[in-house]
């Protein structure tokens, strides 16, 4: 309805044996007029004795607007009447009045008692007012069972310090007894929370997480396999940040991310198997599960209704960080591609990077014209060389990722692509091969990476006539022709004694893959006899020639 908004609140908790307000709130009622209202509210006799009314104070609405105390008294044995007058309208908005109630020392634990309208009337005597209304819930409370679930990670920034990162979405899993209760999820500060459990006897409440549904994907990347690359070497030694555990001891976080295959040692291989995973061969770890949980107190269980926490490893996550986005601003490092280098039918593409500091693992991903280019390979060189490297190439894209035991920094090339060129198909217009920088990840954020320069197109375009298709051709034919920079460019049709038949092309055009027809016929128009033309094509440092055949 579309009048004036009465409510009582629905989330109210009480003890056994302790009185409780129960307010009656109602909307901004300035201006409205409101000179006197009855009503009527009613208790639930289900419990029986739940709820035992005391009596009734006025709230700030109607102390606010100088009228004095409700009158209430009972109509039956769990319903009240109340009502109210003043001289002047009511004003403002909030709590209108409150109700006093005794809760049952027999009460049980939740045990919930509804508190309904049955009926309101407000009085303006200038107009009918109508009220919309929503009734309210009195709930016997026992205990909350709570807690938290985190990540952990190592602060690298601030001197190794332990620290943790909510972790959202985690589902939680109440039982008592050995039997199911509830089930609840984390909120965004990684906070559950399981409301108004009865006392158990001679069992414990125990909550355990479910990762399901947790994401984690993106908390792994190829710093991950580089720190597991320098545990081996022993410049690493993952054991900075520790985890006190009742049942275990000292937990090492570091160390159970890095055995991603829960051999229970950590090698080399760990580092493989973690690269393969950041580009996506490998679908998932070997170890059962992507998530290890430690509970304080042991095992998630306890006698009463004390707060559980969790921390939580996820296999893989060897740095720990709560994103890849970096903890502290560290500078930037610039990354670009180099020009393109031709060898057979294959196309080189270096990857330069300036002001790099401290580069222990690189992550990028580059697109590509598929239909013009195939990816093969990516090489570590220069001061990347001797970097550990895994990489995953779709149709268009490619998904790379290096990582070392030892960092770089300073100037100079890290990589090198590698493309095959693919052969058009007979009649279907060679397209120009671009390739370009997509994203790029140092580390985990730190230093921030800038992409300058990152689109190559016209210089992977080899400069060149051809091909005609259909040759030999009857109505016509298409001519392709590419030039890797813009420039004047003439394509022209021959007869076999020199002679010029027809221009084609005569003009300045974009750098690419361009494409023109030729009908049959000479500048007049007029269809030319059957036979071996030849179209040539000319730039201010550049000829080819193509001989095309006419069918009649």
């Amino acid at each position: 309805c579309e009048g004036i908004d009465l409510w009582i609140p629905d989330d109210i908790r009480v003890e056994p044996g302790e009185n409780v307000y129960v307010p009656v709130y109602i909307q901004d009622v300035t201006g409205w007029g409101i000179m006197a209202f009855d009503m009527e509210i009613c208790w639930c006799g289900v419990p029986a004795g739940l709820l035992q009314y005391e009596f009734c104070d006025p709230g700030e609405v109607m102390t606010g607007s100088g009228w004095g105390a409700p009158v209430c008294g009972p109509c039956g044995p769990d319903c009240m009447s109340i009502s109210a007058a003043g001289a002047t309208p009511l004003e403002g908005g909030g709590v209108l009045f409150y109700l006093k109630f005794h809760v049952s020392e027999n009460a049980k634990p939740c045990m919930c008692c509804e508190i309904r309208f049955t009926h309101i009337n407000l009085y303006d005597p200038e107009r009918a007012l109508e009220v919309c209304w929503e009734d309210g819930e009195v709930c016997v409370d026992w205990c909350d069972m709570e807690g938290y679930v985190f990540n952990w990670y190592c602060d690298y920034d601030c001197g190794r310090m332990y620290r943790t990162h909510p972790i959202e979405g985690a589902r939680m899993h109440l039982s008592a007894c050995g039997e199911a209760v509830a089930t609840t999820y984390t909120d965004a500060d990684g906070h559950y929370l399981f409301e108004c459990l009865p006392p158990l006897g001679d069992c414990d409440y125990c909550v355990e997480v479910d990762y399901c549904g947790i994401p984690g994907r993106q908390l792994i990347t190829a710093f991950d396999a580089s720190l597991v690359l320098q545990y081996v070497v022993c410049a690493e030694d993952l054991g900075d940040c520790a985890w006190p555990v009742a049942s275990q001891g000292t937990v090492y976080p570091q160390r159970v991310a890095a055995d991603v295959n829960c051999t229970g040692a950590i090698t080399a291989y760990d580092a493989s198997l973690i690269l393969q995973y950041v580009v996506g061969i490998l679908p998932a770890f070997p170890c059962p599960d992507m998530w290890v949980w430690y509970s304080r107190p042991a095992g998630g269980c306890v006698c009463s209704c004390e707060p559980v926490d969790y921390i939580g490893v996820l296999k893989g996550n060897v740095s720990g960080p709560p994103s890849v986005a970096p903890l502290a601003a560290a500078g930037e490092t610039y990354v670009r591609l180099g020009r393109p280098r031709h060898f057979g039918g294959k196309v080189n593409v270096p990857v330069f990077v300036r002001d790099a500091e401290d580069v222990f693992s690189v992550q990028f991903q580059v697109s590509y014209a598929g239909n013009a280019l195939e990816f093969e390979s990516i090489v570590p060189a220069g001061l990347a060389d001797g970097f550990t490297v895994a990489h995953k190439a779709g149709e268009d894209v490619a998904t790379m990722a290096m990582a070392g035991s030892q960092g770089f920094s300073g100037d100079g090339r890290i990589a090198t692509l590698s493309f095959r060129k693919k052969r058009s198909a007979p009649g279907v217009p060679r397209v120009a091969p671009r390739v370009s920088l997509q994203s790029v990840l140092f580390n985990e954020g730190t230093p921030a990476a800038v992409i300058e320069g990152g689109d190559y197109g016209e210089e992977i375009v080899k400069l060149g006539l051809g091909p005609v298709s259909p040759n030999p051709f009857a109505a016509s034919t298409v001519i392709n022709y590419a030039v890797p920079a813009a420039a004047h460019v003439s394509v022209a049709i021959y007869d076999v004694s020199g002679r010029l038949v027809t221009t084609l092309v005569e003009g300045d055009v974009e750098a690419g893959v361009h494409s023109t027809t030729w009908d049959g016929t000479d500048a007049a128009g007029d269809t030319v006899a059957r036979g071996v033309y030849f179209c040539r094509m000319t730039t201010d440092r550049f000829t080819a020639t193509e001989k095309i055949v006419l069918l009649k």
